[in-house]
């Protein structure tokens, strides 16, 4: 847990520092919403994650049934995304979606998804995600008997 907490903390700075030019940028484009995920989601209760980084997928919904965009995340990977006139999102993004992928194609490290409001009134989002609860291994064999949790917290948003 403290080193996950340690990694969120040193994300936020970089994360401002990413940020920043990408305000002007979206500004000047007419985009209306401009929204970073940041994936860190791996066991960082243990001295070595081994086979827990995982990588996740991101659904951004506009009020819709369906997403108006898609990202595939791997571990330590960032996007971001911008709803305006000219993108997939043409309006503001309401709601992210998270789900993590099996890890090797075989292993449920981690439950999902998880889904994060994002506040429609601000300009652009940060969101982070990190391990909530890690899983439970079975030390006979290394095998998962109890999947991990994820969860998605916004770390900064500008309006």
């Amino acid at each position: 847990m403290k080193l996950s907490a340690n990694l969120v903390g040193m994300a936020l700075p970089l994360l401002a520092i990413c940020a920043a030019p990408s305000l002007v940028t979206a500004q000047a484009n007419n985009f209306i919403q401009s929204i970073q995920v940041v994936n860190l989601l791996a066991n960082t209760t243990l001295p070595d994650p081994g086979m827990t980084p995982t990588t996740i997928i991101v659904k951004y919904y506009n009020n819709a049934s369906y997403p108006c965009w898609v990202s595939t995340l791997s571990y330590q990977q960032d996007t971001a995304i911008h709803a305006g006139p000219t993108q997939g999102c043409v309006t503001k993004v309401n709601m992210v979606e998270i789900t993590p992928l099996l890890v090797g194609e075989k292993l449920r490290t981690y439950q999902g998804p998880v889904q994060v409001q994002v506040d429609t009134s601000k300009y652009a989002s940060q969101i982070t995600v990190v391990q909530n609860q890690a899983p439970v291994f079975d030390p006979s064999n290394g095998l998962i008997v109890t999947p991990g949790t994820i969860k998605a917290k916004v770390q900064a948003q500008f309006k």
